[in-house]
């Protein structure tokens, strides 16, 4: 099919002219008026579209101006005579017109003309069907973008659903073990939670930390049928009989953990749990450096609470005694850094750092913020979670314990972000 031109002037001659010129290479239209001519070209658009300067009706400029409008793509071309020019280069720098056709003109040059006007017509179809296509696919791709990103929405969800579900699990399964094991006041929670504080105060990742958290919650998991004063008795105290089933719960704890994939390398921490750094411990008497940093940290948090909750003689030992003790098998039992960060913990919380403690009632100091109920040895309440002490309830308290020859066990929120009150460290 042959490129289509439309071309306007009030002259006829010139009409006719153009027609015999382009005849057999291009399908000319000729319109001597204007307005027939958008009428045409509104129902068939040509390629090219020539318009004589001066019209009765229009001028060439603002007839092209008009066919720009209806249909941008069309080259539009100004044919003027020479007194004509300066008008036909202003309608050419406004940006309506592609090019000018002088008068008289040149037939050859006309050809080339218009030849390269439709060759720029090629590019610029091409042109638009590359960016029509490039925007096509932009499309396709911010929608994919936009699917792969509800997909990844909806896995982080789901990953963040099965975190709170695997932790939920976590924690009902310590919560059980507390149950049967008779622990009343959340002991491995607590020892869980500042192991991963001291894990991290000395430099290990979350990841480790997180490990070491796991092994302080289900450190009592093979103590089930195990009798409680055993659990609490020290390794000197124990007969050979006492040591031998003591050992089988830390080899029961650890094969028990073993057959989880997330808890595994806890398992590991607890298998280790009572070696000592000078080799004298169980059960495999491993020496310092062969012991995991896990269970060397465990370990300390864990000896340092059941020290100041009174299981080892009874009643309630108060932190600076503890410290005393804990100090003088630094280098035997644990370890020598690992003593000094975690009393450093205890004194001295960063903001970041936040826990529970147990304290004596000589510890307590107004202001403090009890994280548990205060009950006596019949397990009678004697003030409330959430209690902020007052110096007259420490005074109430301190009567009661002589009156009652009685030692408490208080249990209380401690850390900066807890509005920490200094504790005597005696």
């Amino acid at each position: 099919m042959l490129p289509s031109i439309i071309v306007v002037d009030d002259e006829v001659e010139i009409i006719n002219a153009l027609k015999r010129t382009l005849n057999g290479k291009y399908n000319v239209r000729g319109f001597t008026d204007p307005l027939k001519a958008i009428e045409q070209f509104k129902l068939h658009p040509s390629h090219i579209f020539i318009s004589d300067m001066r019209m009765p009706k229009m001028t060439g400029a603002e007839l092209l101006i008009t066919i720009a409008k209806l249909h941008e793509p069309t080259k539009r071309v100004i044919l003027t005579g020479y007194a004509d020019m300066a008008l036909a280069e202003e309608a050419i720098n406004e940006g309506k017109v592609s090019c000018y056709i002088s008068k008289p003109w040149d037939n050859k040059k006309l050809i080339v003309q218009l030849n390269t006007l439709i060759k720029e017509l090629q590019v610029e179809r091409k042109q638009r069907s590359a960016l029509k296509q490039l925007n096509d696919k932009k499309k396709k791709l911010a929608s994919a973008e936009h699917n792969i990103s509800l997909l990844h929405e909806h896995a982080d969800q789901q990953q963040s659903d099965l975190k709170v579900m695997n932790n939920e699990l976590i924690h009902v399964g310590a919560h059980l073990i507390s149950y049967f094991c008779q622990e009343h006041d959340h002991q491995s929670e607590r020892v869980a939670q500042q192991a991963k504080l001291l894990a991290l105060r000395l430099g290990q990742t979350f990841g480790v930390a997180q490990q070491i958290y796991l092994a302080g919650l289900y450190h009592k998991i093979g103590s089930f049928g195990v009798p409680q004063d055993l659990l609490h008795k020290g390794w000197q105290q124990m007969t050979d009989n006492q040591k031998a089933r003591f050992v089988k719960l830390s080899v029961n704890s650890t094969n028990l953990l073993r057959g989880s994939q997330l808890l595994a390398p806890s398992a590991e921490i607890l298998a280790h749990l009572y070696e000592h750094v000078d080799g004298t411990g169980f059960p495999d008497g491993l020496f310092n450096d062969e012991i995991s940093i896990g269970s060397k940290i465990l370990s300390v948090v864990l000896y340092y609470d059941l020290l100041v909750r009174g299981d080892f003689v009874q009643e309630p030992i108060a932190h600076g005694e503890a410290k005393i003790m804990m100090t003088k098998l630094s280098g035997q039992v644990f370890d020598r850094q690992i003593i000094k960060q975690f009393f450093q913990l205890i004194e001295s919380p960063t903001a970041d750092e936040y826990f529970e403690r147990v304290i004596t009632v000589g510890q307590l100091r107004q202001g403090m913020v009890l994280s548990q109920d205060l009950l006596d040895e019949n397990e009678r309440k004697l003030l409330v979670k959430g209690t902020h002490v007052s110096a007259k309830c420490i005074a109430k308290l301190e009567t009661f314990e002589q009156s009652s020859k009685q030692h408490l066990r208080v249990y209380i929120t401690w850390g900066k972000s807890a509005g920490e009150v200094n504790v005597d460290t005696k």
